[in-house]
């Protein structure tokens, strides 16, 4: 199951509004967002400037685990917004571990242990 988190955020007399440093770095934004209405809610997304993208290995995955109609999409978009964070995290450990992390150890097989 996916977390959520809610914070209530104040709107300015100019429809400005902040987003919170918590969500601003948990989904990854860097200079643009995408705003996008869908039934009256509004999605937030970064606008990606590298091209660290998974989407033709995901949506095979998603497609291979059986998914079907509008839950294709669903579980498409849940586990490409995972990318960022698990990213994220990775380097976090890596840096704060003594040992060299190698390319292998990163990346390869985990049947070869």
């Amino acid at each position: 199951m996916v977390a959520t988190k809610t914070k209530k955020v104040a709107v300015s007399s100019k429809r400005q509004i902040a987003i919170p440093k918590e969500f601003f770095d948990a989904i990854g934004i860097e200079k643009e967002i995408i705003m996008e209405l869908n039934d009256g809610v509004i999605h937030i997304k970064p606008v990606r400037t590298h091209t660290d993208d998974f989407s033709e290995e995901i949506l095979a995955d998603v497609l291979e685990e059986g998914f079907t109609g509008n839950n294709i999409l669903k579980e498409f978009q849940r586990r490409k917004n995972m990318i960022r964070p698990a990213i994220s995290q990775m380097v976090k450990e890596a840096l704060a571990s003594t040992k060299p992390t190698s390319l292998d150890d990163l990346f390869g097989d985990d049947d070869e242990d």
